[in-house]
């Protein structure tokens, strides 16, 4: 339902800027990106995420209010960097997202989808996960108009991978597990590095301005910014 939701934001920039298009890399395989904006021969990849849990401890573990605070794995912000250094992630925050559909769906489903989401909840693994990838895409296109009445339209917030892995390196009191004991915390068993969406994310709205007046190659250049300063190098 997010996906869905940014496709038409990339509709709506590929219609100001004609020459910006998007490639859909959901079915690709590919875990990094879900979607790639084009132009000329540059691409910036794009990973869409729903922030719907709050951090409710987030200003003692990480020193972010519980608000402001979202995570971002910090395995597959790593993994970007050296796979897909332009990655971005699109991020819409809506705590209330997941009691809506849970109320909003089964009125939706029809028998055979109602039958179909029972067998894949029953069972895990890799194709499971892949079938319900391809339930969830054909079940919100199928819906679309329901689903979107229905569900609070929130911003997004884009911060690059590359962004993400630097502030993971300089303050690591933003990852529990590397900055401070996690377990002993009750933190979450996967390792995420906590972004303030206020000081750390930039709203898409402004990234799409960006693009329609400079191109794509500005957010490029934005993202793969560098500074020059003196960095610890010890030999021993």
């Amino acid at each position: 339902m997010t996906e869905q939701r940014f496709i038409e934001e990339l509709d709506r920039l590929h219609a100001h800027r004609g020459q910006t298009n998007y490639r859909d890399d959901r079915e690709t395989g590919h875990t990094l990106s879900d979607f790639t904006l084009c132009e000329d021969e540059l691409e910036l990849q794009i990973n869409i995420k729903n922030a719907g849990t709050r951090f409710e401890r987030a200003i003692e573990l990480v020193g972010i209010a519980p608000d402001d605070c979202i995570p971002i794995p910090a395995y597959k912000a790593n993994a970007a960097v050296e796979h897909m250094p332009n990655l971005l992630y699109a991020i819409a925050v809506d705590y209330t997202l997941a009691e809506t559909l849970n109320r909003l769906l089964p009125g939706l489903f029809s028998r055979n989808e109602t039958i179909v989401w029972d067998v894949l909840s029953r069972f895990t693994g890799a194709k499971v996960r892949k079938a319900e990838d391809a339930f969830i895409w054909s079940t919100v296109n199928r819906h679309w108009p329901e689903i979107d009445s229905a569900v609070t339209s929130v911003p997004f917030h884009v911060v690059s991978a590359r962004k993400s892995v630097t502030i993971l390196a300089k303050e690591p009191k933003r990852t529990p597990g590397i900055g401070m004991r996690a377990w002993g915390n009750r933190a979450s068993a996967e390792v995420n590095v906590h972004l303030s969406i206020s000081e750390d994310t930039t709203p898409w709205s402004d990234v799409a301005e960006r693009i329609v007046s400079n191109g794509v190659g500005d957010i490029v250049e934005a993202v793969n910014r560098r500074r020059k300063e003196w960095v610890y190098d010890p030999e021993i």
